[in-house]
């Protein structure tokens, strides 16, 4: 979700022109992204939240926003049913997610004493430009497996 309101932010940004202005716009952009659908759930948080679509300043200028009386018991049916609709496609959206994680995804078990190598995308090391640093370093022993794909290893104090 953060995101989704810096990409809206940058893009406000770009279209205004002035990068000290940010603070003024999270009200718009907060009011975008709860009135919007989600493309995970197929509705926009805020009628999930309330059970109605938001009624924007627009709106209110027109003059067409629509009034409707429901009762209790029918506004409950209503978003339960929704509330309902709602999962079974964030499930979809879930499962689909999965289905393409597992094509490409192998699984790699080692054991302890096995020696490796360590990726270093997200290792700091002073002095050498992103671009030169090697991609792996080691091999590094492995003291205990942590998880499932955790591990512990032997690290030389440098």
């Amino acid at each position: 979700m953060n995101s989704v309101v810096s990409q809206t932010i940058r893009c406000l940004l770009h279209d205004r022109g002035n990068p000290k202005d940010w603070e003024k716009m999270l009200p718009t952009v907060e009011l975008v992204i709860n009135s919007l659908p989600n493309q995970s759930t197929g509705f926009s948080p805020f009628y999930l939240n309330y059970g109605y679509k938001l009624v924007t300043p627009i709106q209110l200028i027109r003059g067409n926003e629509e009034v409707r009386t429901e009762s209790i018991g029918s506004f409950v049916r209503r978003i339960t049913s929704d509330w309902k609709s709602a999962r079974e496609n964030l499930k979809r959206s879930v499962d689909l997610q999965a289905k393409y994680y597992d094509k490409k995804h192998r699984d790699v078990e080692f054991t302890e004493g096995e020696l490796v190598l360590l990726s270093t995308r997200n290792l700091k090391m002073k002095g050498i430009p992103g671009k030169l640093k090697k991609r792996f370093v080691g091999p590094f022993k492995i003291e205990q497996k942590i998880g499932q794909q955790a591990y512990k290893l032997l690290l030389p104090e440098t």
